[in-house]
């Protein structure tokens, strides 16, 4: 079995994180990326995701201490990814989108840089 199970504390029941799943869409995504640039900034986003799941994949035991580690990188990854889109959403132009980048980190180019390359 390679899932992992944590307790729950909504509902106080064992929760079971399917990290082989989750390894193995993190792995054909990453096959179908077809633009270089964008495969090395998938891997270097999902690569904590994946070394935090790693010692889970093989494990038959059903409750493996850890998981929370798994998930705690996993929601990083999204939190990330949700503050880089936020710029980008409600139909907004690319150049507005940065536009309101360069306003709101007058002080920190780069940010605005990483931000930009990130949602690219």
């Amino acid at each position: 079995n390679s899932n992992i199970s944590i307790l729950s504390p909504l509902s106080w029941r064992v929760i079971r994180f399917p990290a082989s799943k989750v390894e193995q869409l993190i792995s054909d995504y990453s096959q179908s990326i077809k633009d270089p640039a964008e495969s090395v900034h998938f891997s270097s986003l999902t690569t904590p995701l994946r070394e935090a799941a790693a010692p889970y994949i093989k494990s038959s035991d059903a409750e493996v201490v850890g998981s929370e580690r798994a998930l705690n990188s996993f929601l990083q990854i999204l939190r990330d990814w949700i503050s880089v889109e936020r710029w980008f959403c409600n139909d907004i132009s690319y150049a507005d989108a940065v536009e309101n980048l360069r306003k709101a980190n007058k002080e920190n180019s780069s940010s605005v840089l990483n931000i930009c390359r990130s949602h690219a």
